[in-house]
């Protein structure tokens, strides 16, 4: 029987199998800016004469290569979208997608910040790295939620930080001065504004106001002259009333309402009395 020359035992390492560990951070290459997962980054796009993608971190990891690499969720840019952008999208406006990926940390060029609407319309001065979102956006159908939110003006539209408001003083309701025929200078040197729906039921109640004190001021006269007149003198005293209110309305420049109705009402509320007593 042949001899067999035993051989050395050991262990095959799989050089393809590729081990990736957390990180808690990393820095940013050629700064000194740190980010985590949580941050909302700058990705510089594959052509370097367009505007920068942005995501939100979910992980860092590194490989036994030492190469880093972040787990993302995408922003997406109206333009970017199913829809595309409508009028009320701002220019600084992104969607938070459910649209995930990987991508080497290499290609970070910066953090940004991704405000709420409400929020970035307090800042005092918005950079070139600050954002608002207020839609979720699913990147398979095109979907963007909520569905449903405030709209103003009578455009009935959402808010466009981009475009200026102008509030009613009496409904409390914004318009955009091309929506109310005013252009943004004059907007601006507005002290007062109320709208047209506000200030029309206001004349209309004012207007209604007055006609009802004139009515009961002339009522009230022409009842005082009756009772002081013999009888037979009604329709004398009647005109010398009425000359002498619409007299006095016509010096004021007064609108007063139609004399014809005017005069009906007259007659069906204050009948002439049979005898004098």
């Amino acid at each position: 029987m042949a001899k067999i020359r035993p051989v050395n035992s050991y262990t095959i390492s799989d050089t393809n199998t590729v081990v990736k560990r957390n990180l808690d951070s990393y820095t940013i290459r050629g700064t000194n800016t740190v980010v985590k997962p949580g941050d909302n980054v700058l990705l510089r796009s594959p052509e370097s004469n367009t505007t920068p993608y942005v995501a939100k971190i979910k992980k860092i990891q590194i490989d036994n290569g030492n190469d880093v690499t972040v787990q993302v969720r995408w922003y997406y840019r109206p333009s970017d979208s199913i829809g595309g952008r409508k009028q009320f999208h701002g220019e600084k406006e992104l969607f938070l997608s459910d649209h995930y990926d990987i991508q080497s940390a290499y290609t970070i060029q910066g953090k940004c910040m991704v405000h709420s609407l409400k929020n970035y319309t307090q800042l005092e001065n918005a950079g070139a790295e600050d954002y608002y979102c207020r839609f979720e956006y699913k990147a398979a159908n095109g979907l963007v939620l909520p569905s449903r939110v405030v709209v103003y003006c009578k455009c009935k539209l959402p808010e466009n930080p981009d475009l200026l408001m102008v509030q009613c003083e009496e409904c409390k309701n914004w318009y955009h001065p091309f929506c109310v025929d005013m252009s943004n200078d004059q907007a601006k040197q507005l002290h007062l504004f109320i709208c047209s729906n506000c200030n029309g039921a206001k004349r209309l109640k004012n207007h209604s106001t007055m006609q009802s004190l004139r009515k009961r001021r002339f009522m009230g006269e022409l009842k005082y002259y009756r009772t002081r007149l013999v009888y037979g003198d009604y329709e004398k005293a009647t005109k010398q009333v009425i000359d002498r209110f619409f007299i006095t309305i016509a010096q004021k420049t007064v609108h007063v309402w139609d004399t014809h109705v005017f005069a009906d009402s007259i007659s069906s509320a204050m009948p002439f009395p049979e005898s004098e007593p």
